[in-house]
């Protein structure tokens, strides 16, 4: 999902207090994206590893503190189950607020990253 998106969003929202008031949004990109489609955008190629190796990959990096650590592996646990797809969302408001289609995330992804 693009910052753009969200930030014209925003602007609606704040824009228009009375319309929005006591609501609360779910706003999630209109497609889940997985490591290999993330790699396939910028020519790369990507191969899932454990989470052991993940784990490890942490800690080795000497960047995470020592809670940290934990909760990333927890979260990619979470990804890997699919419990951060988007799919349990029953409402996703970005294109009824956006009043358009949203960027493709794949491209914003590929902007993002090659510059």
């Amino acid at each position: 999902m693009a910052r753009a998106d969200l930030a014209a969003v925003a602007a609606r929202v704040v824009t228009e207090p009375e319309r929005h008031a006591g609501r609360v949004y779910e706003l999630v990109g209109e497609r889940a994206l997985g490591g290999a489609e993330l790699a396939a955008a910028i020519g790369g190629s990507y191969e899932p590893g454990s989470l052991g190796a993940a784990r490890e990959a942490i800690t080795a990096a000497g960047e995470a503190l020592p809670y940290q650590v934990p909760m990333l592996v927890s979260t990619y646990s979470a990804i890997a189950g699919g419990f951060l797809d988007g799919s349990g969302i029953e409402d996703n408001a970005l294109r009824t607020l956006l009043g358009r289609e949203p960027r493709p995330a794949l491209e914003v992804y590929k902007a993002a990253v090659t510059g």
